[in-house]
């Protein structure tokens, strides 16, 4: 069996994420300049070549994550930053791709972010973002235009009570797996059934 290898023309890598809309591949990187500077670039396949179609400044860039859903790409970018922004756009943002037009949808404000992820669920279609800080985990939903925050009461409550910070986040079949460390010494993992956008369980 013959494999095609392309590459992505990027400086020092933080993180790389690669989908396919259509008959398109792209390629979403945060990544270093060569002057120390945070970017946030989206490449697009031609003729099996990864060419740039978006350059994003994200000084405070540290984590990000990219998913596809209804035909359109989406990436979150973790920004981490020592307090709550004042301002909305400056917050850690979610892009929507399709085609060559990448747009931001959503800024979230929170501080001390550590980590987004986006994960797609299947007992419904709808997309769930994990977003943690050093102290925090809250999940959201798509509702088709932004995400909110979900209304699911986790059976032991835990998620949210502080405290702690989460490690991996995997998607497996209908559940949602997330390793988190809570200090000084537990490290429990939550492993949560999606049912539907409004039901999870906690095992």
């Amino acid at each position: 069996m013959a494999f095609k290898i392309a590459s992505i023309p990027v400086l020092f890598p933080i993180d790389i994420c690669v989908f396919s809309l259509q008959d398109s591949k792209y390629a979403t990187t945060l990544h270093m300049k060569s002057n120390g500077a945070r970017h946030f670039e989206v490449f697009k396949t031609n003729n099996g070549v990864y060419e740039l179609i978006a350059d994003i400044a994200s000084p405070n860039g540290i984590a990000m994550d990219c998913t596809d859903f209804n035909n359109k790409g989406y990436v979150a970018i973790a920004l981490n930053y020592t307090e709550r922004m004042q301002s909305a756009n400056e917050g850690s943002p979610i892009y929507e791709i399709s085609g060559r037009h990448v747009r931001a949808i959503q800024y979230f404000a929170a501080a001390h972010l550590t980590s987004m992820y986006l994960r797609n669920a299947d007992a419904e279609k709808f997309i769930l973002l994990i977003a943690c800080t050093d102290q925090d985990i809250k999940i959201y939903n798509f509702n088709d235009w932004k995400f909110e925050e979900s209304k699911v009461q986790f059976t032991d409550g835990a998620l949210g009570q502080g405290g702690q910070t989460c490690v991996s986040i995997r998607k497996m079949k209908s559940y949602l797996i997330i390793a988190t460390i809570i200090w000084p010494i537990v490290r429990p993992t939550y492993i949560l059934p999606i049912l539907n956008k409004n039901s999870m369980l906690t095992l």
